[in-house]
């Protein structure tokens, strides 16, 4: 019995092999390559006879087929293909690092001109509340000077009259006056050989109004007799002064100076009234 099975086991599979050898070999990996397909014969355990050989593997070499002309020069193809790919992709990254670059300088300029800008936008908002001060603030000017009867506390008083041609009420905070006597020529303004008496008052200009200002001079050895020679024109005088007050704005200041010499030919005005100009800018101005 099983002298007859080992013949048909043989048999099987050497028609296994020529199967096997019939079926289409898979691609090769590279040219020149070649595959081994063995099948090995299971030796039956157990076999009571010796003289029975176990089967010989079979072995089958398959060679890989040349590629023609065809498939070569489309492998050649796609190669040159994808170099000419890579180049692309070269080129394309060299203008997106152009391209970032030049959004780096674009974006510089844009920085710089909005630093203009704002810098610009300081200015003409400084500008325009410059401008809205100048048109809003009080100013006071002295459209009069006269001197009040000289009486027995033998110290000549003036009376100034201020109007206001701004927008805003200007408050009088400080007043500095000095009365020259026997000064002929352009008398003394500098504050630091003139010891300027300043006297706090707190007299409300309204704005579009004309008011009168009090201010007692010091006596500066003036006497009734120098009165008397004053008002016949045997003394000449000078008074110079500055007025500071409020413009309406905080922190922000008016000064108005003047300057007045008394004309004794003017016979025409009362006596008390005979004042003139001084022909000198440093003495009379509004700031």
């Amino acid at each position: 019995m099983i002298s007859m099975i080992v013949p048909v086991l043989a048999l099987v599979f050497v028609i296994s092999g020529a199967l096997a050898a019939l079926q289409p070999p898979e691609p090769p990996k590279s040219a020149g390559a070649t595959k081994d397909i063995s099948a090995t014969q299971t030796q039956q355990p157990n076999s009571p006879s010796n003289n029975q050989q176990p089967a010989q593997p079979l072995t089958i070499t398959v060679a890989a087929p040349q590629k023609s002309p065809e498939e070569l020069d489309a492998e050649r193809t796609q190669r040159e293909q994808e170099k000419a790919m890579q180049a692309q992709m070269l080129r394309f990254n060299g203008y997106l690092v152009w391209l970032g670059a030049l959004q780096a300088v674009v974006l510089l300029f844009a920085l710089l001109y909005t630093g203009r800008a704002a810098n610009a936008a300081k200015r003409s908002a400084k500008v325009a509340a410059d401008a809205l001060v100048l048109s809003q603030r009080a100013y006071l000017t002295i459209i009069g000077f006269e001197f009040a009867p000289y009486g027995l506390a033998h110290i000549p008083t003036a009376v100034i009259r201020i109007r206001n041609s701004g927008r805003q009420p200007g408050t009088i905070i400080e007043c500095a006056s000095l009365l020259f006597v026997g000064v002929d020529d352009r008398p003394p303004n500098d504050a630091s050989n003139v010891k300027w008496e300043r006297k706090q008052a707190r007299t409300v200009a309204p704005p579009g109004r004309t008011i009168s200002f009090v201010s007692p001079f010091p006596p500066a050895g003036f006497t009734v007799n120098d009165w008397r020679k004053m008002l016949a024109g045997e003394l000449h005088i000078s008074i110079c002064g500055v007025l500071r007050y409020t413009t309406g704005f905080p922190n922000m200041y008016g000064e108005t100076g003047f300057g007045v010499t008394y004309d004794h030919t003017d016979i025409h005005i009362k006596d008390t009234k005979r004042f003139s100009v001084l022909d000198y800018g440093d003495y009379n101005y509004a700031k």
